[in-house]
């Protein structure tokens, strides 16, 4: 009985320790602009409105923590 209540707790807490890990506040700037980047190139491919919306908030949040000088986002803007 122990043993079940053990492994259950580590089973709910294990999920919430490595969430934490994957914060976008916690991801290098170069994983940032890289998913910047896909999701533009995704916004701007889509056919989907839906999709399309979504993967332009996504760029919205990743453009909001990212650190580089918005020259980079221009530069990328270019390439996609």
């Amino acid at each position: 009985m122990k043993t079940t209540h053990i492994a259950l707790a580590l089973l709910l807490v294990s999920p919430m320790l490595l969430a934490e890990d994957i914060k976008i506040e916690n991801l290098p700037q170069s994983e940032i602009y890289e998913n910047w980047l896909i999701s533009r190139c995704i916004g701007k491919s889509t056919d989907s409105e839906k999709t399309k919306q979504d993967a332009f908030r996504s760029a919205s949040a990743y453009l909001e923590f990212s650190k580089l000088p918005m020259d980079a986002f221009e530069q990328g803007e270019k390439t996609g």
